[in-house]
């Protein structure tokens, strides 16, 4: 009884292993099928195309006294292409054509990495008192290449809609590397001006390794070497002073530094009464757009 015992024990003991192992080997599939199928989803969302929305009654919401929540209130926008200005809004895609006014001048903003949107709000109503004001919510979790293509969608469809636009982007940080991406490929006839701010389009070793992607190889259209640039792009790379930049400061290089075709301003140490470091910058050169 004893030897039967103890197979019926051992026997049980074996069944319950393996059962715990197929349970095992059941999440590890069905886990692996999810991260397949979050990959694809990304894959159909970036080929679907963009969204549009009117979302001009929020900008009555932003101000300045209020910045920090102004720039949550921002950063809440669902992700896609929003339209700032004085335009009832409009919710349905459907109807994108409807709501854009065939202004001349353009502002595309693209914000960067785990921005928090306050950075934003001096910009925003600087800008809409004279352009039409886009901002551009994407994900900034994708890598390079692919945020580009979102933003690439986003510029097709403004020109697409306001053919006669002189659009300009402003591009900030995370957000100045995609720019400077879609500024690379840009075939297209049609005026851009593509404004680059406190961005590291040099190289981010965080950014490449995760990504496997190189931003100077992304970007080598850009480079003096091309002696055929697109005559209608006009790129401006505003940059930070590496040591007053909290982004960069405790880098071995300033990740700032391209050679490229265009125009370099380099930023003053301080911005009224400021130290004019990353999120500061984005204000300064609104300052010097408008003046011009």
């Amino acid at each position: 009884m004893m030897n039967l015992s103890y197979a019926l024990r051992l026997n049980s003991s074996i069944q319950q292993h393996i059962v715990h192992l197929l349970c095992i080997g059941l999440s590890l599939c069905l886990c692996l099928s999810l991260n397949i199928a979050n990959a694809s989803a990304q894959a159909v969302n970036l080929e679907k195309g963009i969204t549009l929305t009117d979302s001009s009654k929020l900008l009555a919401e932003l101000k300045l006294k209020e910045v920090k929540a102004s720039g949550k209130r921002l950063m809440n926008l669902a992700l896609g292409l929003h339209k700032l200005g004085q335009a009832q809004a409009n919710q349905e895609p459907a109807k994108a054509q409807k709501i854009v006014s065939p202004k001349k001048h353009i502002s595309l903003l693209v914000h960067g990495y785990k921005s928090q949107g306050y950075e934003w709000i001096y910009a925003l109503q600087q800008l809409t008192k004279s352009s039409e004001v886009y901002v551009l919510r994407w994900d900034w979790t994708l890598c390079p290449q692919q945020g580009a293509q979102v933003l690439t969608q986003g510029l097709n469809t403004l020109q697409e809609l306001n053919p006669q636009a002189d659009i300009h982007i402003y591009g900030h940080s995370y957000g100045g590397v995609i720019s400077s991406i879609t500024a690379a490929n840009y075939q297209s006839p049609k005026p851009l001006t593509v404004n680059v701010i406190a961005s590291p389009v040099g190289g981010y070793p965080r950014l490449e390794q995760r990504c496997a992607q190189s931003v100077s190889k992304l970007t080598q259209n850009l480079s003096k070497h091309n002696q055929t640039p697109n005559k209608a792009l006009n790129i401006h790379q505003w940059r930070t002073q590496k040591d007053l930049d909290g982004a960069f400061k405790d880098m071995d290089n300033d990740p700032q530094q391209v050679d490229w075709h265009g125009t370099v301003t380099l930023l003053p140490r301080e911005y009224k009464g400021h130290r004019l470091g990353h999120n500061w910058s984005i204000s300064w050169v609104i300052d010097q757009v408008i003046q011009k």
